[in-house]
């Protein structure tokens, strides 16, 4: 399975003292298993937050979208977030379960539809856009 492959990955990456880290998801598209690496400490969460403090940008402004593990440090960063409808709905609910044990509320959103309609549908629950709004074909 992919969190076998990821854990023995993981344990050579620690026994190798390799400055890298390993995020491991599944493609909710065509459920391949994917397995990213990245430099240590560094996650879409940190890029998101390094964004904000470099352009002067306020947290509260930012919502983001995903789907897979990969999103995972975003969803447990507390910047608002949306989980599309095709995203793993084992991730949905250890996130939703994650918010509620911080009391987070209003900081999380699962989506009932897929990719873009999913993020409209997320957008229009955050008050981004109005109720009416969809996608042009």
């Amino acid at each position: 399975t992919i969190e076998e492959t990821a854990e023995k990955i993981e344990d050579y990456l620690s026994q190798s003292g390799a400055p890298y880290s390993l995020i491991h998801s599944v493609d909710p598209f065509n459920h391949d298993g994917l397995i990213d690496f990245l430099p240590k400490d560094v996650s879409k969460a940190y890029a998101i937050l390094w964004w904000i403090e470099h352009h002067d940008g306020d947290a509260e402004e930012v919502v983001f979208a995903g789907d897979s593990g990969n999103d995972r440090a975003v969803f447990e960063s507390g910047i608002r977030s949306i989980i599309v409808g095709n995203a793993d709905r084992r991730l949905a609910s250890k996130m939703q379960a994650y918010h509620d044990t911080r009391g987070w509320k209003n900081r999380l959103y699962l989506a009932e539809q897929s990719a873009t309609q999913g993020v409209l549908e997320g957008c229009r629950w955050f008050g981004l856009i109005s109720p009416e709004s969809s996608l042009q074909s």
